[in-house]
């Protein structure tokens, strides 16, 4: 899609990918639990520690971000979801507005949420008002009681929040709004960060497909 395309072709697109991602939803779910398993016997295999991994109840998640009213776009490979039917993901990935008010509405979420830090050996302190604020470089990756949840308060190839919610898509996802990263938003940030998985993402963001 060219960064251009507005009106009532994008609207009609949105509308119809909302609803085939609402009845997409426990696919996914599944298939993340499937993957969690497969990870988890290879790991034991291997003699390796296997890192608990819960849930990930992404409308659930979603829903509790909304509850507080924290602002937000959804980014990462939930994001990709929306233009790839086959991409599987197990966590969410947000960029998330770094307002005094919206850093302590995220604050509150958090600890609603049962969080903690997944890194090994980092500092489980709480996130709060002002940490959040202060973070530009460093992202949160996070466990939460619902899965997991990457913080990304200016994601690579952005300028943050303000940035990409100019033309983020909005969807309804089985009765929950949400702002999702745009197809050039998303490109841009894979173009930045280069992994494999990114490339790849990029490949399927520059085609034609819709």
């Amino acid at each position: 899609m060219a960064s251009g395309w507005i009106g009532p072709s994008r609207a009609l697109w949105v509308s119809q990918r909302s609803s085939e991602l609402a009845s997409e939803v426990e696919r996914l779910r599944a298939g993340a639990r499937s993957l969690a398993l497969i990870d988890a016997a290879r790991e034991r295999r291997a003699g390796r520690q296997v890192t608990e991994h819960p849930p990930f109840e992404l409308g659930q998640l979603l829903e509790d971000l909304n509850t507080h009213g924290v602002r937000y776009v959804v980014i990462g490979g939930v994001a990709m979801r929306f233009y790839d039917a086959s991409r599987l993901t197990d966590d969410l990935d947000i960029c998330y507005e770094r307002s005094r008010d919206n850093c302590r509405a995220l604050a509150r979420a958090l600890v609603e949420l049962d969080t903690h830090q997944r890194v090994p050996g980092a500092a489980d302190e709480p996130l709060n008002k002002s940490r959040l604020v202060r973070a530009t470089a460093i992202f949160f990756m996070l466990t939460t009681r619902l899965g997991w949840l990457d913080l990304l308060p200016i994601p690579n190839g952005t300028q943050g929040f303000d940035d990409l919610v100019q033309d983020a898509d909005h969807y309804d996802l089985d009765g929950i709004p949400i702002s999702v990263a745009s197809r050039e938003a998303l490109a841009r940030m894979k173009r930045a960060t280069g992994r494999p998985v990114d490339q790849k993402d990029l490949l399927w963001l520059e085609s034609s497909h819709d």
